[in-house]
Formats: C-alpha cells, structure tokens, sequence
C-alpha cells in the first residue's frame, strides 16, 4: 500500500515537497569537485522541476528534468534534462539534453556554447558538444556536428556528419 495521502490534491503537494527536498538535499551532498588544472576545489549547484536517483550512494546516477541548471565555479550549464554521475562521492560527469543546451563561461576566458546535447567531464574540465554545435570563444566561433573542448587549454577538435555535405564546419576568426 502507497504511503501517499488518497487526494489526489494532498499527493500532488507531497511529490513537491519531495522533489524541492531532494534538489536542496544534492545542493549539500555535492557541495565540491576537484579541478585537475589548477587544484582548486569548487562548489556545485544543481537545480530542476523533477529529480530521480539515490542520494546515499557514492557511485550514484541522478536524472534532473525540467529547466535544469548546475552552477560550477563559474561555469553554468542549462538544459531540459541532466543526468548527473557520482564516482567516490565527487560529480564525475554530467550529460545535458535539451533543444539547445547552453553552457557558458566566464574565466579564464569567456566561452559560450550550444548543442543539442553537451557531456561535461567537471574534474578535467572538457566539454563534449553533439548536434547543431556553435561554440564562440571570444571573437571566434566554430560551428559543426560535434566538437570536443578543453576548457583550460582552449584546445579544441571539431567534426562534422561525413554523410551531410551542407553541414560543414565553419569557423569565424576574430582579426584586429
């Protein structure tokens, strides 16, 4: 038998009490990751609508929905659907969906990005963009199919569908 209340009204309010606890709840749980670059430690801010997972196990997978944000040092990343995983108790690897997902960042140089969806590996600071891509760093910007980022390096590898030939990589140089 469901512990849930039989109104329907009563259930509805109690699925969102529930969902606000559990994102405050992953605001504390993953309160740091480690960059590898610089070895500095940096808080994590998750937010959405709707959360699923297990908030007690170390190697854990959460799946956020609705208007979903996570906030990493100065990075922010926001899409329809995060699905978050937890290696030894520190955000490994978060993987965006949404039509688009924006990523942005402010230091050490300003990047902005979209895609269809985007893997960010937090630890080693890389993003992994897929499907209509338009990343702009500074005055350049690179749009293709997929591009591959290294956000401390500004190094980056960028591809795009072999099988569409309108879809080429363009990259716009800013010059002074």
């Amino acid at each position: 038998m469901s512990d849930f209340p039989r109104h329907r009204h009563h259930r509805s309010s109690y699925l969102l009490v529930l969902t606000f606890s559990a994102v405050c709840s992953i605001g504390l749980l993953a309160t740091s990751v480690v960059g590898q670059s610089d070895n500095q430690e940096y808080s994590v801010r998750l937010t959405g609508d709707h959360l699923e997972g297990n908030l007690n196990n170390e190697n854990a997978t959460w799946v956020l929905s609705g208007n979903v944000q996570l906030i990493f040092g100065d990075s922010h990343l926001n899409a329809a659907k995060m699905t978050v995983l937890r290696a030894e108790g520190n955000l490994a690897t978060v993987e965006a969906e949404g039509e688009p997902v924006r990523f942005q960042q402010t230091q050490p140089h300003q990047v902005i990005a979209t895609a269809k969806s985007i893997r960010f590996m937090l630890a080693d600071q890389k993003l992994v963009l897929q499907g209509e891509v338009e990343l702009t760093q500074g005055g350049n910007v690179v749009r293709g199919s997929e591009v591959e980022y290294d956000l401390g390096r500004g190094e980056l590898i960028a591809s795009s569908d072999a099988s569409d030939e309108s879809q080429q990589i363009e990259f716009v140089l800013e010059t002074d």
